[in-house]
């Protein structure tokens, strides 16, 4: 079972964290005192962020570290917090944290912090890292619903449905939404899953709503662009009008497009990809519009709070459906590997772009078989053909270390030396029967230096029983 660590940020003084498994809440100080020196640094960073300032990954580290501060430098909170990671590193095998951020009324200003680019600077039994680029540590943001509100249930007995509106409107402003390569990817994985997928193009305000009445979609999938109306203090989604110009829909009324249908409940996951445009602010267009969904019944909503080129759209995009749809992980998971996938890309900020928001702190499924699916899932083209049963899943572990050294963005000759480690180790897990290998992987997880290397372990050990 995953490690949970709720964190409600009360105000700006104050936060309060709730681990699982522990005896009681554990309550702090939060350091965020307007005018104060941190204070005035985070606001600088954050304008640097939304400008797309940050050249290098390790400024963004500076940043991350003083968000860290602003929640987990008081010494209750960040004791829970490791006590949090060390919960999950000694779990046999090996645990994800989930950490979950909420955030009252009071503590309005927090929430418009980019917590995404959190950083962990590392303790005796961790090493540091950023809470947005691992498999193994998950950061969501969490809307708690009243019990008014009616959550869908899982997809059983039918096929998934799947809508991916499209809006690219004729603007020299706007570029066109590459939307293709996603609705392919899709297509393709439709050819082997239980998918139905409907398409829009050039969407109007009419055909979204006939579009969404007909295709009841479990999953919502917007491509456009947004910008936010600072002279009506809303965000705004650009849909096509008659002409094929944009037609700007206030954020509460896509929301009510969105979410009331004539049949059927809202859909349990909306992911909003706002694409390359003009000077918007995409941490206000959004900052209504996801809690609003929420509220109005979806269970989770992926949204990116700054604008992503059509490349990265599309790369966040196959990561993310091939572990929620193929593999049937969680959303939140499936989340974390687009974010991965994101983080080989060169830009300094993309990795921490998507963000999260769920109504609940229990992990959310799409289907209820993804619970109980194997956590060794890997692509049918990497299967070894004529293996035993035992040496397959020895073989999917190998593969999965694998993945997990390519996608660190370390150099070519790093990725060689741990390769070389990692081929050394798997002939002497060959030798073994599946204990003594269960336990030499856990012995030599715990005693590995090598952060890159550590997590390869943690890649395999997620997989083997």
């Amino acid at each position: 079972m995953d490690i949970k660590l709720t964190v409600t940020v009360e105000n700006r003084t104050r936060a309060i964290a709730e681990r699982s498994g522990a005896p009681a809440p554990v309550s702090g100080k939060v350091f965020f005192e307007r005018d104060s020196l941190e204070h005035q640094t985070l606001m600088l960073f954050r304008r640097w962020m939304e400008r797309d300032l940050f050249t290098e990954r390790r400024d963004v580290e500076v940043f991350g570290r003083h968000l860290y501060r602003v929640i987990f430098g008081d010494q209750m909170l960040g004791r829970e917090f490791e006590r949090a990671l060390e919960d999950a590193a000694r779990a046999a095998p090996p645990a994800r944290l989930r950490i979950h951020l909420r955030f009252e009324p009071d503590a309005a200003e927090l929430a418009g912090l980019p917590w995404e680019y959190l950083y962990f600077p590392g303790a005796s039994h961790a090493t540091g890292q950023f809470v947005c680029e691992g498999a193994d540590l998950i950061l969501s943001r969490y809307l708690p619903t009243d019990d008014s509100v009616s959550v869908p249930g899982p997809v059983d007995g039918r096929k998934i449905r799947v809508l991916v509106a499209v809006a690219s409107p004729r603007d020299e402003k706007l570029p066109a939404v590459l939307h293709m390569p996603v609705v392919q990817f899709l297509e393709r994985l439709g050819e082997s899953l239980p998918i139905e997928l409907h398409v829009l193009e050039n969407a109007t305000v009419d055909a979204f709503q006939t579009a969404m009445d007909k295709a009841r979609p479990d999953v919502l999938h917007f491509m456009g662009h947004g910008q936010f109306n600072y002279k009506e203090n809303q965000g705004e989604v650009a849909f096509l009008d008659g002409a094929g110009s944009p037609e700007w829909c206030a954020d509460y009324n896509f929301v009510r497009y969105a979410t009331r249908l004539k049949e059927g409940s809202a859909p349990r996951l909306v992911i909003l990809h706002l694409c390359e445009g003009g000077k918007i602010d995409l941490r206000e267009s959004f900052a209504g519009m996801a809690p609003n969904l929420i509220r109005s019944g979806v269970q989770a909503v992926v949204a990116m709070q700054y604008t992503v080129k059509n490349r990265a759209a599309i790369d966040f995009s196959a990561a993310f459906y091939e572990e929620l749809l193929q593999n049937r992980r969680p959303v939140d998971y499936a989340v974390q590997k687009g974010r991965m996938a994101l983080a080989r890309q060169r830009e300094a900020r993309l990795f921490a772009t998507p963000v999260l928001y769920v109504f609940t702190t229990d992990t959310i499924n799409l289907t209820p078989e993804a619970a109980a699916a194997p956590r060794n899932a890997i692509s049918a083209f990497e299967q070894p053909p004529d293996l035993s049963a035992d040496q397959r899943q020895l073989a999917a572990a190998y593969f999965s270390a694998v993945r997990a050294i390519r996608s660190a963005g370390l150099n070519e000759a790093q990725v060689a030396t741990l390769l070389n480690r990692l081929d050394a180790l798997r002939g002497t897990l060959l030798t073994m029967d599946a204990a003594a290998r269960q336990g030499a992987l856990q012995w030599t997880f715990f005693n590995e230096s090598d952060a890159t290397f550590k997590k390869a372990l943690y890649a395999m050990l997620e997989v083997l029983p």
